[in-house]
């Protein structure tokens, strides 16, 4: 009977550990992923404004904000929409005009569109 008690007791915590290793592992992943999509972001910034404000510098300082893949997402697609033959203060509006989308809370999403229509 102790024995038995003694097998499931180890057998939990050998359980207890995998879990958290695999946590750790998880999360190791995602650090590894949004540090790559943060270098891609500063590369895109880059190519597509080049010259301008938006470049290594400022993508660290919106890192505070902007913490998580989904939300570097949503900055490379709207730098990936802008035409890269257009002129450089057409990018630049079309970039902010994007990211500025990005950052209104849903209430300002709604005054906009009301004052839209």
């Amino acid at each position: 009977m102790q024995r038995r008690y003694e097998e499931e007791k180890a057998n939990a915590e050998r359980a207890e550990q995998e879990r958290i290793k695999a946590e750790e592992e998880a999360k190791k992943q995602k650090a590894i992923a949004f540090k790559q999509r943060v270098k891609e972001l500063i590369e895109l910034c880059g190519t597509k404004l080049p010259g301008t404000r938006y470049d290594k510098f400022w993508v660290e300082t919106i890192l505070k904000k902007h913490n998580t893949v989904d939300k570097i997402n949503l900055i490379v697609d709207a730098l990936n929409t802008i035409d890269v033959s257009l002129p450089a203060n057409e990018k630049i509006q079309a970039f902010e005009i994007g990211f500025g989308l990005l950052n209104q809370t849903e209430a300002e999403a709604a005054e906009r569109a009301r004052k839209e229509a």
